[in-house]
C-alpha cells in the first residue's frame, strides 16, 4: 500500500452490491453526503491537521454511522498535503500498529515486528527497538517534504498502551513542525461525554439523521445517480425509511436498496407504487431477529398470568358446583 493510497480492503466493502443502483456505491467518495455536520466535521478535521495543536483527533460513530466514507473523503482532501497512511485492520495491538507503521514509512525496519504467525506464541515480542527506529525515520528528511497523515479506520478499540502509542505519535514535533497527524475513527462505546470529558476541537461524533435530512439524502444520492429521477423518494416514502432505520446513514442507505431492488427500479423499468408499499408495508430487515411472539409475550406477561389464574379460579368454582 502506498503512501497516497486511499482505498479500504475489500472486506470493508457492503457485499453483494453492484454499481448498477444508486445506493450500491456506499464507499464512493463522490457521493458523499455532508449533511448530519458531516461536512462540517471534514472542514474540522482539516483545520486542526493543519494547526499547530498537537493532540491525538477522535471521531466516534457507531457501526453505519459513516466513518469509513468520513475518513476517505478526508483522506481524499488532504492527499496533496500529506504522506496518508491507512490502517483499516481489525487487529488493533500496538506490535500490528508498529509494523504497519514501519512497512508504510521504513520499510526495511518492518522485520524488527515479526508477524503473528512467525512470532513465537509462548513470548510477547519487544516493540523498544520498533518504537526507536519509528522515531527515528520520522526525524528524518519526510518523503516530498509532506508531514504523515494516520487515518485509522478499524472496528477494533485500542487498548491503553496502543492508544498512548498513538497519542506520543499525535504530540511528536522535530524541527519546529509535527511528523505525523493521527486521527482515529472508532465505535462508539456510549453516550456523548460532557463537561469536562470533552476535548473541544479534537473529538468528534457522527449523529444520526433527522427526517429532513433523510429527505436530502435520498433527494442527493438519485440525482448523482439519475437527475431525471432525482424527486423518486417521496417524503413519505423518507418518513417510513426514517422510522425504521432511526437515523442511521447505513440503514437508510440499505432500506433505500432493498426498496428500490424489490420494485425493480434500479434500471428505470419497475414500478414506484411497488417501493412505497414495500416501505410501507414494513417488510423485515437482515438485521431485524427478534421473533414478533417474544416481543408479544415479554409485552404482555403480566396480563396473561393474570388471566391464566382468573381461569384456575373459575374452573376449580365450578368443580365445587358441580360435585355439591
Amino acid at each position: 500500500m502506498s503512501m497516497q493510497d486511499s482505498s479500504v480492503s475489500s472486506g470493508r466493502i457492503r457485499p453483494g452490491t453492484t454499481p448498477a443502483g444508486p445506493f450500491s456505491r456506499a464507499q464512493d467518495i463522490v457521493l458523499f453526503f455532508g449533511g448530519g455536520d458531516r461536512g462540517q466535521i471534514v472542514d474540522a478535521l482539516s483545520r486542526s491537521i493543519g494547526s499547530r495543536n498537537n493532540q491525538l483527533l477522535s471521531v466516534h460513530g457507531e457501526q453505519g454511522s459513516g466513518k469509513t466514507l468520513t475518513s476517505l473523503v478526508l483522506a481524499d482532501r488532504l492527499k496533496y498535503r500529506r504522506n496518508v497512511i491507512r490502517y483499516d485492520h481489525d487487529v488493533t495491538t500496538t506490535a500490528s500498529l508498529l509494523r504497519h507503521l514501519l512497512i508504510e514509512i521504513s520499510p526495511r525496519d518492518a522485520d524488527v515486528v515479526p508477524t503473528p504467525a512467525s512470532a513465537d506464541a509462548t513470548a510477547q515480542p519487544s516493540t523498544d527497538l520498533a518504537l526507536q527506529r519509528l522515531w527515528q525515520a520520522l526525524q528524518s528528511p519526510l518523503p516530498n517534504d509532506k508531514p504523515f497523515l494516520l487515518i485509522i479506520d478499524s472496528d477494533g478499540r485500542f487498548d491503553a498502551p496502543a492508544r498512548a502509542l498513538l497519542s506520543q505519535l499525535a504530540a511528536l514535533r522535530y524541527q519546529g513542525r509535527s511528523p505525523i497527524q493521527v486521527v482515529l475513527f472508532e465505535p462508539e462505546t456510549g453516550s456523548r461525554p460532557v463537561g469536562s470529558a470533552e476535548r473541544p476541537g479534537f473529538e468528534f461524533w457522527l449523529r444520526r439523521l433527522t427526517l429532513p435530512e433523510i429527505s436530502e439524502f435520498l433527494y442527493h444520492q438519485m440525482l448523482c445517480f439519475d437527475f431525471n429521477r432525482r424527486a423518486l423518494f417521496t417524503r413519505d416514502m423518507a418518513y417510513f425509511i426514517a422510522e425504521r432505520s432511526e437515523g442511521v446513514l447505513g440503514r437508510v442507505n440499505d432500506l433505500a436498496r432493498q426498496a428500490m431492488m424489490f420494485a425493480d427500479l434500479e434500471n428505470g423499468d419497475g414500478d414506484r407504487s411497488m417501493m412505497a408499499q414495500m416501505l410501507m408495508a414494513g417488510h423485515a430487515t437482515h438485521e431485524e431477529t427478534e421473533e414478533p411472539s417474544q416481543k408479544f409475550l415479554s409485552k404482555h406477561r403480566g396480563g396473561l398470568i393474570a388471566l391464566m389464574g382468573v381461569s384456575v379460579v373459575v374452573s376449580i368454582a365450578t368443580g365445587i358446583a358441580l360435585l355439591g
